[in-house]
Order: structure tokens, then C-alpha cells, then sequence
């Protein structure tokens, strides 16, 4: 996954389980600003379908598509 190699920080949890909230955070996946999956579904885009990537953290994810994303957004668009 070309994530992996390039921004492994993307990937991580960002914020520990809690006895409130039992599950730790990460990112979510946009694409082409809809909502597609959690992390792990980025290994079932190839990279040759992909424009642009980047990733937004939890205010940014907050500001542009709502609350819930704890672990931030990674927002890609494809070509």
C-alpha cells in the first residue's frame, strides 16, 4: 500500500480506547468526498486511480464533513 510507505503517521490510531469509548480511532476513507470505508479498505484502490491524497485531522475532519471522525479523514480524489 502506497500509504504505508509514504505517510505511515496517516495510518495510526489517534486517540486510545477509553471505558467510555472502548475502540481506538483511525483515519477514515473519502473518496472523491463521499464516505467509502474504514482504513483498511485503501489497499483495495490502486494507486493509478489516484489524483490526490491527503489527510485531515479531527478538527479539519470535523469542520468539512461533520462529527465522528475521531482518527481524521483521508480524503482522496480520483482521476
Amino acid at each position: 500500500m502506497l500509504v504505508r510507505l509514504l505517510r505511515p503517521r496517516w495510518l495510526a490510531v489517534r486517540t486510545q480506547a477509553t471505558p467510555r469509548n472502548p475502540e481506538p480511532a483511525y483515519a477514515e476513507v473519502f473518496v472523491d468526498q463521499l464516505y467509502f470505508a474504514r482504513l483498511q479498505s485503501l489497499e483495495r484502490i490502486s494507486s493509478t486511480q489516484i489524483e490526490r491524497i491527503e489527510y485531515l485531522g479531527a478538527r479539519d475532519a470535523t469542520t468539512r464533513y461533520g462529527t465522528g471522525y475521531l482518527g481524521g479523514i483521508i480524503p482522496m480524489i480520483t482521476q
